[in-house]
């Protein structure tokens, strides 16, 4: 069977994978089409899936006439495809009927609010001191509309209109809608179907979502606009040509209705000319806006799954350098397939030092993107390719591959020095202290605890700079877990019940403190830490990143301050938090965790890489 999609870039501009539909037949993807393109493109497929290019009843007919026996819409509604031809012809056609109702719904509120209260530009005339200068304690700029008590007509009554009307409901709005189908009313207060022109007529707000159908083109036009009270908003997020583009550009300059929000236009991209770029009181934001919110945690699974498996290949060969040098190739080869434009924050040191991953790297496959280019996602990363390259070339128990990322600004540029720390769990935040002393800080976390001293485990580094803190600990009562490398694990692993690890103590990297950091904000963990200082290079390196203060303590959140915080790894050997790579015939298995501040989302991802052979086999 042959798949053909013809414009697969706005559905998956590289985030996801076409895996599924190549086990299904061979599989043929373009980014876009040109409508002269369509026919050749598409010609003897079976399958044909679109986004915004068209098939017109002339195409349908002679796809069909090649073998044609299926389309797929890869949007809500049916416009693009001549349905009518599509039905004569036997060719049945389908959409994706519930992927925005969420978030399509949450944008339609996002315009209203905006029209509501100008928070941009209220925003801006405070930034800009008009606030300051003003003799008023109040300051406002137009006046502010309460929404409770209003009315909200909704044209299109489906998932979307549902959705909308279950917010306005809880804003304190009464709801009326039409719709050609009025079956299952909602139970909300007040609620009840009505005609199109009635409700404009009654509408304090008006929200479009209905399909584009001959009969809705243009429906929204200055006859109907007169019907609406001059003091009400229209929110179009269906269709653009519901409306007569030049019909409300001039109802919204008579100040015939007070506002619009439009993420749709009759032409997109819009024509230069559009009148309701230019119209009073008109937000216009572009359509991708509201698709549903995308994340980079897959991509980011894969890119540490890759390299760990890279890494273990290496594991007890005795060398460090070679084990580091594989996970880092790897790292950095699928980290520029991952549809984002990233820059490394913490890598493998100063560019002079590291061939790659080094700190300012861009990386990416939209890395190369100029300012003003369309970038899917734009974030800072920390990478650690190989977090205890002792561990991996020796065999040892503890290795794993790192990575976080957060929007820019969200991760702290710490410069390749050490830092003195000290992490706990959820249950001891907000008792510790840096320049406590050991023995107050263990009873502290003991009581948090509600257990003896005695009982408490810390894991520290095995070095001899740590002689004294480990005689400390000691003295206090407490027992001691002593590691080799990979403080990275033993910060993560104290913020997880059941490892049997209460605290963390002692000098490590600072990059490491910065990942760990990471991924305590994903599990409501606690690092405190210090940046030490070894002589006046490294002092002066520091002023030169930005930091001011060198004994300034860091909070967990001035680490890692970042909203949309992802924290990916994967074991390449055994550990206490993951385990190794396992290799067997029939391909290779990964254990890793992924963690997603902005989802809050923490999964365990047990993860089988099958072999490429017809013969291959799963196994528990």
């Amino acid at each position: 069977m042959r798949i053909v999609v013809l414009d697969g870039y706005t559905l998956n501009p590289g985030d996801l994978s076409w895996e599924g539909l190549e086990k299904l037949g061979t599989t043929e993807v373009h980014d876009r089409t040109e409508p002269e393109l369509t026919l050749q493109r598409a010609g003897g497929a079976e399958v044909v899936l679109t986004n915004k290019t068209a098939l017109d009843a002339e195409a349908l007919r002679r796809l069909k006439g090649e073998g044609l026996r299926y389309v797929g819409v890869l949007a809500t509604g049916y416009n693009v495809v001549d349905i009518q031809a599509a039905r004569e012809l036997g060719i049945p056609v389908t959409n994706v009927p519930t992927y925005g109702t969420a978030s399509v719904a949450q944008f339609a509120f996002a315009l209203l609010l905006e029209l509501c209260h100008h928070v941009q530009l209220h925003s801006d005339a405070v930034r800009g001191g008009e606030w300051s200068r003003s003799i008023e304690w109040c300051f406002w700029k137009t006046p502010l509309i309460e929404l409770s008590g209003r009315t909200m007509g909704i044209v299109g009554f489906g998932r979307i209109g549902r959705q909308v009307g279950r917010i306005a409901d809880a804003m304190g709005m009464r709801v009326i809608a039409h719709d050609a189908i009025t079956v299952n009313p909602p139970d909300y207060e007040g609620f009840r179907w009505t005609g199109v022109e009635e409700l404009l007529k009654e509408s304090d707000v008006v929200s479009l979502h209905c399909p584009l159908f001959p009969e809705t083109q243009g429906m929204i036009n200055a006859e109907r606009l007169a019907m609406m009270k001059p003091t009400a908003f229209l929110l179009n997020n269906s269709r653009g040509p519901l409306i007569v583009d030049q019909d409300l550009a001039d109802a919204l300059n008579a100040g015939r209705i007070a506002g619009a929000g439009l993420d749709v236009l009759s032409v997109e991209p819009p024509l230069e000319n559009n009148p309701l770029l230019s119209a009073r009181n008109c937000l216009v934001l572009m359509a991708r806006i509201r698709l549903p919110s995308q994340n980079l945690s897959r991509a980011f699974l894969e890119v540490v799954e890759q390299s760990a498996i890279a890494a273990a290949r290496t594991m007890g060969i005795g060398d460090r350098e070679f084990s580091d040098q594989a996970a880092v190739e790897v790292m950095r080869k699928i980290m520029d397939s991952v549809p984002m434009k990233g820059t490394i924050v913490i890598g493998e040191g100063e560019r002079d030092k590291a061939p790659m991953l080094y700190i300012g790297e861009k990386v990416g496959k939209h890395k190369d993107l100029v300012e003003g280019e369309q970038v899917t996602h734009e974030v800072d990363i920390a990478v650690d390719p190989l977090e205890g390259t002792n561990l991996c070339a020796t065999g040892a128990p503890g290795a794993i591959t790192v990575l976080a990322s957060s929007e820019k600004g969200g991760l702290l540029n710490a410069p390749d020095c050490y830092m003195e720390k000290i992490i706990v769990g959820p249950s001891s935040k907000g008792v510790i202290d840096l320049d406590a002393s050991v023995k107050d800080n263990l009873r502290a976390i003991a009581k948090r605890l509600d257990r003896d001293v005695e009982n408490l485990v810390v894991v520290v580094l095995d070095r001899p700079r740590h002689a004294r803190l480990i005689q400390d600990i000691r003295a206090a009562g407490a027992r001691i877990r002593l590691i080799t490398d990979g403080d990275l694990s033993a910060g993560i692993s104290v913020a997880l019940r059941g490892t049997g690890v209460h605290a963390v103590m002692g000098i490590g990297g600072a990059p490491e403190g910065v990942l760990t950091a990471a991924a305590l904000r994903c599990l409501n963990g606690e690092i405190l830490a210090r940046l030490v200082v070894k002589d006046e290079e490294q002092a002066e390196r520091m002023k030169s990143m930005g930091i001011k203060d060198p004994d300034k303590v860091y909070a967990t959140t001035e680490l890692a301050s970042g909203k949309n915080i992802i924290f990916a790894a994967t074991g390449v050997t055994d550990g206490t938090l993951l385990k190794g790579v396992r290799f067997f015939g029939d391909g290779t298995r990964t254990q890793s965790i992924l963690m997603n501040l902005a989802n809050r989302h923490v999964r365990f991802v047990d993860t089988v890489h099958l072999a490429q052979r017809p013969d291959i086999s799963v196994h528990l």
